[in-house]
């Protein structure tokens, strides 16, 4: 996953469904093949910004691109107009909030984190030697065609990573892959909660300023 700084406000007219907006486009995400998975528009500050993804089941994907890239806190709209989260409010109401508030605060942005990846987390797999998608539908795909391919006393089959490529496993290797798909879950899950315990350990509102709330 990567971030550009190519510009196609012709491409989302439709999701933006205005000019002006479009013309500000300022950076396209893409998959390591050149998928694209949406559009980013910074406003004035250059920190509050809103993505376009072109699929939501994309999400979780293009929220960890937009990780790397360092941006953390925006909002994300959909071609039918619906919000998925508003994080930048949290950073205009932060500036004024008390210990508890600011706690709290900081507990919808890592919620929104959490959420954003369990969508359809881009999972490393069999030493990373490739990614497959992770989404509960995702692992419930792989375990099936596991399935059938004992049934048929296969020992072998192709399935599709994250990136679209066709990757051929082993029965053994796939049992592998549903494995990792599911500790990685498991982890994601113990990382919050650690972080959620360090949010509200702290005893300052610097302290909760401090926490780091990346997740991968």
């Amino acid at each position: 996953m990567y971030i550009t700084d190519e510009k196609f406000p012709e491409i989302i007219l439709e999701a933006v469904k205005d000019v002006d907006l479009a013309n500000q486009v300022t950076n396209t995400i893409r998959r390591e093949d050149n998928t694209e998975l949406g559009y980013i528009i910074k406003n004035d500050n250059d920190k509050v910004l809103e993505v376009y993804p072109i699929r939501e089941i994309d999400i979780g994907q293009f929220y960890v691109a937009a990780e790397l890239a360092g941006f953390e806190d925006y909002s994300v709209s959909f071609k039918d107009g619906k919000e998925l989260y508003v994080t930048d409010s949290v950073t205009k109401t932060e500036s004024d909030a008390d210990l508890q508030t600011m706690k709290e605060l900081k507990m919808v942005k890592l919620a929104n984190r959490f959420s954003a990846i369990k969508i359809r987390p881009r999972v490393p797999v069999l030493d990373n030697k490739f990614y497959l998608d992770g989404s509960n539908d995702d692992l419930n795909n792989f375990e099936i065609y596991r399935d059938v391919l004992v049934l048929n006393s296969q020992h072998s089959g192709t399935i599709k990573d994250a990136d679209g490529k066709i990757q051929n496993v082993t029965l053994d290797e796939l049992e592998q892959c549903i494995n990792e798909i599911k500790q990685f879950g498991l982890n994601l899950y113990q990382l919050k909660w650690s972080k959620e315990a360090e949010i509200m350990n702290c005893t300052t509102k610097e302290d909760v300023k401090a926490v780091d709330i990346k997740l991968i």
